[in-house]
């Protein structure tokens, strides 16, 4: 991880709060909160990175979301 790590703050809708809490006692019980987050940000990202290999039609059906990095 990087010397001085950002923090973001993030609205979570109550669908995402409770998948989360499930993943956490189901996944990451012997792991803190922001491990699991981290680990789940990454997981998005590789799965983004391998829709990126799909066909344009494909990629334009990803759901968006914006998050505010201070």
């Amino acid at each position: 991880m990087s010397a001085n790590p950002k923090k973001i703050s993030v609205t979570l809708t109550p669908e995402i709060e409770y998948r989360l809490d499930k993943t956490k006692k189901k996944l990451f019980c012997d792991r803190d909160q922001t491990d699991m987050i981290r680990a789940v940000i990454e997981a998005g990202l590789d799965s983004l990175n391998q829709e990126s290999e799909q066909p344009e039609e494909v990629q334009n059906a990803t759901n968006c979301a914006v998050i505010r990095i201070t």
